[in-house]
């Protein structure tokens, strides 16, 4: 019985296993910087936005321009804030998701789920202590992704922090 022990205290990765789980965790706590880098972007973008709609409706710009000309602007520059809007949403979902699969605890269902989908992608399945995530991983708890007014203040407060912090 002692000699099984001991045998099973030294199963492990070869140092080749080892260096690609290594290689490939370092890659996608990369990949996780660069996707948060990426909804930093987003909601700048989108603040920026936000302000040319506002610059825009206020600064008298309206009395210049037909009615049919000042509505058609009007749209196209609140068109232009809506997709900044759904880019950021869109680069919070991805970047939880990911986060979430790859290093989040998961189901039992649903990490199954997950290795099955990697392996037919051909990715390597990482072999990770998996880490309790907050609900919203890179926002508030009490933020609903899917409430588009609440993504919006959340945007607008980090775009605001961020551009302080660059001030300063």
């Amino acid at each position: 019985m002692m000699v099984e022990n001991a045998k099973i205290e030294g199963a492990g990765f070869s140092a080749e296993q080892q260096k690609k789980q290594e290689e490939e965790l370092a890659r996608r706590k990369e990949l996780c910087r660069q996707m948060i880098g990426e909804v930093m972007s987003f909601s700048r973008n989108y603040l920026d936005a936000v302000l040319k709609m506002v610059y825009f409706t206020e600064s008298g710009t309206k009395e210049t321009m037909t009615t049919g000309k000042y509505q058609e602007k009007l749209t196209e520059v609140d068109e232009r804030r809506r997709a900044k809007h759904d880019a950021l949403i869109d680069s919070i979902a991805i970047a939880n998701r990911y986060i979430r699969l790859n290093f989040g605890v998961l189901s039992d269902d649903d990490l199954e789920k997950f290795i099955e989908e990697s392996k037919k992608r051909k990715q390597l399945v990482l072999s990770v202590q998996r880490v309790t995530l907050p609900i919203g991983i890179i926002f508030p708890e009490s933020m609903n992704a899917i409430n588009r007014q609440q993504v919006a203040d959340w945007a607008m407060r980090l775009a605001e922090e961020m551009k302080l912090r660059d001030q300063s």
